[in-house]
């Protein structure tokens, strides 16, 4: 069984998918329990992965994304499996757990959390997978400096925390000078849809 917070379909908001339709699972649980997380951790519902495979086809994108919560504290290979067929999939995870079912994903994006967690140390090997974006949160000014030293071959986004304006323009002008990276908004939340 998997513990499954909520399943819904809207447009993905953040990173390289930003704007395409999107079935999200966000799944319970997280091992960081992060100040801004979004999820409620103790509000679920136990399903098979067959369940959750019948609500997902009800939708018609191609693409689902696995969130949480922390995805990789549960196992999600039966799920992928399921779902492989008729959709690509994508998951959202702090990186600090390398599982074996990663490398069936099509895309994974790595948010690390090292700047609020000194402890939450990435594991190198999921940078290693076939197709990663690293997503930072931006939650002050200071959080730019250590985070643009972050060197990995993977697509770089910054993304400021709640589209805050002060941060938003300091992360404009870090990207100028440090061309690699691309700015992530959290376009859900612009445009007020889930």
């Amino acid at each position: 069984m998997m513990k499954v917070n909520e399943i819904f379909y809207s447009l993905a908001g953040e990173g390289v998918r930003t704007g395409q339709a999107t079935i999200f699972i966000r799944l319970a649980g997280c091992n960081l329990h992060c100040w801004f997380c979004d999820t409620i951790h103790d509000n679920y519902n136990e399903m098979t992965a067959e369940e959750i495979a019948v609500e997902v086809n009800k939708y018609p994108a191609e693409w689902v994304t696995l969130t949480g919560g922390e995805p990789t504290l549960q196992d999600c290979a039966k799920l992928i499996k399921l779902l492989k067929p008729r959709h690509k999939i994508s998951l959202e995870t702090n990186g600090t757990r390398y599982v074996p079912w990663l490398e069936k994903l099509d895309l994974v994006t790595v948010s690390p959390k090292n700047l609020f967690h000194p402890k939450a140390h990435v594991d190198e090997r999921v940078f290693s997978l076939p197709v990663v974006e690293a997503k930072f949160v931006i939650t002050r000014p200071e959080d730019l400096e250590p985070t643009l030293k972050f060197d990995k071959n993977c697509m770089l986004f910054l993304q400021p925390m709640n589209n805050d304006p002060h941060i938003t323009k300091l992360c404009v002008e870090a990207i100028k000078t440090n061309p690699q990276w691309r700015l992530s908004l959290q376009m859900h939340k612009l445009i007020n849809i889930p």
